[in-house]
């Protein structure tokens, strides 16, 4: 079994990006990551809006596909190791 030493520290590193109107975000975020050698990333919170979202539910198949205007004011713990 490990032993971490007391306290613990993270080695985690925390980026800031802002994207602009009309750009796509998932190619963005897989840009950004192929840009600085990221083999793993999690979003820890976010804010904006989206005119065009795929949503694919935990425990469901199906994608839903909705288009119009949406806004996030807060976006928290997106996991992820796939972009």
């Amino acid at each position: 079994m490990m032993t971490l030493p007391y306290p613990y520290s993270s080695s985690a590193r925390f980026y800031a990006l802002r994207l602009l109107p009309g750009q796509e975000v998932l190619s963005q975020l897989r840009a950004f990551a192929q840009q600085q050698q990221l083999h793993a990333a999690w979003i820890a919170g976010c804010t904006g809006s989206l005119t065009d979202v795929a949503l694919h539910y935990a425990g469901q198949e199906n994608t839903t596909l909705l288009s119009g205007k949406f806004r996030s004011h807060r976006i928290e713990r997106h996991a992820g190791t796939e972009w």
